[in-house]
């Protein structure tokens, strides 16, 4: 069963339960499991009026969030949103999310890098997941694909022992800046991937 059937299923079983929902918390309910959550638009105004360095983090269709650049501690960036969750990441990559349904966190992956012309494992990561409560060993190959769009363009294959999860996360490099602009990453086999675009002032 799709997640937009899941949705569907759920405001539908909560009509025929005791619980009430008005025809105005059905409707946007409805419309988010068919299309998405509206997008927000990124433009040079947008920017300009934002005082500080901040990420547009989507979270597969259900979710999106402006989180701001709080502080940079020994290379790891940590990004805080309006209602509270932090994410921290190095070099792009999210290596921590506290304040969410699914908060996770990666260890051995501080010296995580994306460098030009140069490939690089890391195979004695760990996964702490919190929802369910696991400890998860993992593998991580990152190699350079060709450039796209004046960016540096890498993909990381991931891969856990303990049980059957892989996947490739993709990132975005500024070649001038040397600073990730975009990554889509999977971080918790119950979550949906996340896609953040990176803005730095």
């Amino acid at each position: 069963m799709t997640k937009n059937k899941s949705l569907l299923f759920l405001i539908i079983a909560s009509l025929t339960s005791c619980n009430y929902i008005s025809y105005s918390q059905l409707v946007p309910m409805i419309r988010t499991a068919t299309f998405g959550v509206p997008d927000v638009i990124i433009d040079d105004v947008y920017i300009s009026a934002k005082e500080y360095s901040f990420a547009k983090v989507k979270i597969g269709r259900s979710g999106i969030a402006i989180m701001t650049l709080s502080g940079i501690e020994n290379d790891i960036f940590t990004w805080i949103s309006s209602s509270g969750e932090k994410l921290q990441t190095v070099n792009g990559k999210i290596i921590k999310i506290s304040g969410s349904p699914f908060d996770f966190e990666l260890f051995g992956f501080n010296n995580f890098s994306l460098e030009s012309s140069s490939s690089q494992t890391i195979s004695d990561g760990q996964l702490m997941l919190q929802s369910p409560r696991a400890f998860v060993e993992l593998t991580s190959t990152i190699t350079q694909l060709p450039n796209s769009n004046d960016s540096y363009h890498f993909e990381e294959l991931v891969s856990t022992s303990g049980f059957k999860w892989s996947f490739v996360n993709s990132y975005w490099v500024d070649p001038e800046s040397s600073l990730a602009i975009k990554s889509i990453q999977r971080v918790h086999p119950q979550q949906a991937t996340i896609e953040i675009s990176y803005y730095y002032k």
